[in-house]
């Protein structure tokens, strides 16, 4: 039986991911579930083993190749050999993995993950020490460095949400201690001249990163960075804060279309929404 689920999902795989037509997400939600691999069972990619629970919409949308599929095409038009990444919330390491492949033996890919749950889930089945090009650091992003609470949550390894003190207090938050580095101090302690691509889904902490990032903002260091925006209700300020820093830093904003290619887009005229919103000189 496994043997005819295994050719279904790589048959499925081949589809949706080349077959660009409506209904491929809901024919991965209905079909996905029965077909899983067997519990433990991860997906290399790109030397990262990456478990996922095929039971959760987004793991599913990862195995299958469709999980932030606009922003994982524009990664692969603007991402090159030889290139270094910075993912802080890395998550279970989809993003890291697909980044590891665009970047190749030369380039570097720096992801921090915080969250111990989803911190232990990426180690279980990697050795990232083994990876010439690949670090995982147990750390957050800020504005500034010491330490920090950080609120790890049960909907972490689900829907990827934990965060910072600093930012929100969830109900559910299960508190501990976690190192704080900013993007300007972790660049000089690694010796880090330039960053291609910088990804902020930092629950609320991507504008104190970006304070944190002054130096290699001012020196035009960093060529992308991704901010997931919201400009909904009390999210608002937060978001206008963002897009004034990086106007002043002389980015300019980018919707992401589904081919990966851009369009300029005015981050506050956009109606109360949360996007991902791709920021470049």
């Amino acid at each position: 039986m496994e043997f005819v689920k295994s050719r279904l999902r790589q048959g499925l795989r081949l589809f949706v991911t080349n077959v660009p037509v409506r209904g491929r997400y809901r024919l991965v939600s209905l079909v996905g579930p029965w077909i899983a691999p067997p519990s433990g069972k991860p997906l290399p990619l790109n030397g990262v083993n990456i478990l996922l629970d095929h039971q959760v919409e987004q793991h599913r949308l990862m195995y299958y190749g469709l999980y932030e599929e606009n922003m994982m095409n524009f990664l692969k038009r603007n991402v090159r050999a030889g290139d270094v990444v910075l993912e802080p919330g890395a998550n279970v390491g989809y993003v890291s993995a697909h980044c590891l492949g665009l970047v190749g033996a030369k380039g570097h890919v720096h992801s921090f993950e915080p969250s111990p749950a989803a911190n232990a889930h990426i180690r279980r089945f990697n050795q990232v020490g083994e990876h010439a090009n690949w670090s995982l650091w147990d750390m957050a992003l800020s504005d500034h460095e010491g330490t920090d609470t950080f609120y790890d949550t049960p909907r972490v390894m689900r829907f990827g949400y934990a965060c910072l003190a600093s930012a929100a207090t969830p109900k559910d938050g299960v508190p501990s201690q976690v190192p704080l580095a900013t993007v300007d101090s972790f660049c000089q302690s690694h010796g880090i001249q330039h960053v291609r691509f910088l990804k902020l889904d930092i629950e609320g902490s991507e504008f104190r990163a970006l304070k944190g990032a002054s130096k290699m903002l001012a020196n035009g260091a960093i060529d992308i960075i991704m901010v997931e925006t919201n400009t909904a209700g009390p999210a608002r300020p937060i978001a206008e804060r963002i897009n004034a820093l990086l106007l002043q830093a002389g980015y300019r904003s980018f919707h992401v279309r589904r081919n990966g290619t851009v369009k300029p887009l005015d981050v506050m005229a956009m109606p109360p929404s949360r996007e991902d919103v791709i920021w470049m000189r």
